[in-house]
């Protein structure tokens, strides 16, 4: 039974106090948000007469729906084209060990060293001949080439860490590496996906300097410059500029509720023990016969592995003892204790004078075999 202790207590009192220091510049700009102009007292002081005129003002003088329409528009297509790009980089950058594949990782994370500062004024002359300058398209470009090399760094790191056997029961099963990538690895990059989403989201939403300048000189702003607007040379409505940060942090506020469990579990689950091989049931892959292609299911391919195995032992591929009369014991190691069990039944009745003995262990010494088998056309 545990016990209440003077460390208990003071571990909770530690962690009330690191929740109040988080929780104080959240209580000030909410605080300074619903407070009337007129009121000049400390920000610490709570508001006496709290009002929502603030958010009415803030949205009508600052122009906050188009600027949030623009942000929300930016940051979706940023972030969905970096996801999309960098997770399709990184896994042939993870997989295949050419030298090529390194040259190529290093030439990418060459980005996070450079400062996106360098490509500012070249690309600021491009995008006028491109059409692009003054509108939201211009950012998703930009964001869209800035945020791939740290996204794909974070991609390539988890899929090192990933074991290849899933892919190589793909492809074994008819699936394309493509094929393999998006219905089998692709599930299981959910953690650090939903780690690049939040990241990426939060430094696109909050990004200052970029749309000030690829949006200076157009109607068109995002909601970091467009409640910079409120800051004057000779008067700032402090107010105001509360008001419309509480309506910017909103949105990203709605998303981080709705999808809780997925952030926290991308943060914390990583790759895990139990990590499990997405049923290829439902992996729709397919074996090229011809010009037609037929569907395999998982009891066909593992009577097919096993069928090849057992050609692999008796070429003098598994081992073998004579236990007299002329009958042989085959030792084999395959994938499915519970379903090869009627094809090696069977393989007993058409041969009498041999024993299959089988275990589910101790596979990877036939895994070429198999796959040479398999896709040399040559199926059992």
């Amino acid at each position: 039974m545990n016990r209440y202790r003077p460390r208990t207590l003071a571990l909770e009192l530690a962690m009330i106090a690191a929740a109040l220091f988080v929780a104080f510049p959240l209580y000030v700009l909410v605080n300074l948000a619903v407070r009337p102009s007129s009121d000049t007292s400390s920000p610490i002081r709570p508001t006496s007469s709290p009002t929502l005129d603030n958010f009415t003002q803030a949205w009508q003088q600052g122009s906050l729906g188009g600027a949030l329409a623009n942000s929300v528009l930016v940051t979706v297509c940023s972030v969905v084209v970096v996801l999309a790009v960098s997770s399709l980089a990184a896994y042939p950058l993870a997989r295949v060990t050419a030298r090529w594949s390194r040259g190529t990782y290093l030439l990418v994370l060459l980005g996070l060293v450079l400062p996106f500062q360098l490509a500012s004024l070249p690309l600021y002359q491009t995008l006028p001949d491109l059409g692009l300058l003054g509108t939201p398209w211009a950012l998703v470009l930009f964001y869209s080439g800035l945020q791939v090399p740290f996204t794909v760094f974070l991609y390539v790191g988890f899929l090192r860490a990933l074991p290849r056997d899933f892919e190589d029961a793909a492809l074994i099963d008819g699936c394309t590496p493509l094929q393999a990538f998006r219905r089998v690895v692709l599930p299981m990059l959910k953690p650090v996906t939903v780690t690049a989403l939040v990241l990426n989201t939060v430094a696109v939403w909050n990004d200052f300097f970029t749309p000030l300048l690829y949006l200076s000189g157009s109607a068109q702003q995002t909601m970091p410059v467009a409640i910079a607007g409120f800051v004057g040379q000779y008067v700032t409505d402090w107010n105001l500029i509360f008001a419309a940060l509480v309506i910017s942090i909103l949105p990203v506020l709605i998303v981080y509720f709705l999808l809780q469990r997925s952030i926290i579990n991308g943060f914390a689950g990583g790759l895990r023990d139990d990590t499990r091989l997405p049923s290829l049931t439902h992996a729709h892959c397919h074996f090229p016969e011809g010009d037609k292609m037929k569907t395999r299911t998982p009891m066909t391919l593992v009577a097919a592995v096993t069928a090849a195995a057992l050609l692999a032992a008796c070429s003098g591929g598994t081992k073998a003892s004579d236990s007299g009369g002329g009958s042989k014991t085959l030792t084999l190691a395959s994938i499915d204790q519970g379903s090869v069990e009627d094809v090696v039944k069977a393989f007993e009745k058409a041969n009498p004078g041999v024993k299959v003995r089988y275990t589910t262990s101790g596979a990877d010494q036939y895994q070429q075999q198999i796959r040479t088998v398999v896709r040399s056309g040559d199926r059992p």
